[in-house]
């Protein structure tokens, strides 16, 4: 990818990147694709793990973004007078276009994530938590006396302080954080294709609820003009996303 041997110390931080997407079952939207591609196409792994890494974005854990986020920083150190100012500087400007701040943050672990904490420790004791996990560290903490709470480190950002530190490029890091999180998709897909339910729909425990307009039927003359005779009470009752099929003459809301 970049045409150079790497030193040791760069071969065990990308070892290190790239082994820290440990799955973390239907929380990640990444899975959710997969597995769905999976259960539709169960032929082969192949359009399944795609599909989970397509969905691997801003949103979904992808580490390019706190990796432009650090670059940023990083640039502006020296011109704002040290760390803590650059710092200061990106947490407000992510804060004011998007409402977050890259790299912090979990939908389960309020307080640490488990794998952004391990990352964090491997990469220290190997001397790659560098100036790139220094600023990232007081981009947490400015974060936190905003918010008067502590986001946790998430594992994009703690992948993004690392190959930050070894010269990777945002676009390579948010590329190679899709490929490390490549196993677990595999892991998920296979176990799909074998023990999963053909054409996986989403339960109404996890939020896939109509709420649309209310059930109503055709008026007469539009009936008429299609052909389509009296419908029965309850057939125009094919309303939501859900339904696998709608028999003829059923009508969706």
């Amino acid at each position: 990818m970049r045409g150079e041997l790497p030193t040791e110390r760069e071969a065990h931080l990308l070892e290190l990147a790239m082994k820290s997407g440990m799955d973390q079952q239907f929380v990640n939207a990444g899975v959710c694709a997969a597995r769905f591609t999976a259960s539709a196409f169960p032929d082969s792994p192949i359009p399944g793990i795609a599909s989970g890494m397509l969905a691997t974005g801003s949103v979904t854990g992808s580490p390019q973004e706190a990796a432009e986020m650090l670059y940023s920083a990083l640039a502006r150190k020296h011109e704002r007078g040290g760390r803590r100012n650059a710092a200061r500087d990106a947490a407000h400007s992510w804060l004011a276009r998007r409402g977050y701040v890259p790299g912090f943050g979990h939908p389960i672990h309020k307080r640490a994530e488990p794998r952004a904490q391990v990352l964090r420790r491997l990469a220290l004791h190997a001397g790659g938590w560098g100036e790139a996990g220094a600023m990232l560290d007081a981009i947490g903490a400015e974060l936190a006396r905003v918010k008067r709470r502590r986001l946790p480190l998430n594992l994009a950002g703690g992948i993004a302080a690392v190959l930050v530190d070894v010269g990777w490029h945002p676009l390579e890091i948010g590329a190679l954080g899709a490929l490390g999180y490549g196993p677990a998709l595999l892991a998920h897909v296979v176990e799909e294709i074998r023990e999963g339910v053909p054409l996986r729909i989403i339960p109404e425990a996890l939020g896939a609820s109509y709420a649309g307009p209310s059930e109503r039927h055709l008026p007469a003359q539009f009936r008429r003009r299609s052909g389509v005779g009296q419908l029965e009470p309850g057939e125009a009752g094919c309303r939501s996303t859900q339904s696998s099929r709608c028999a003829y003459g059923r009508v969706p809301s």
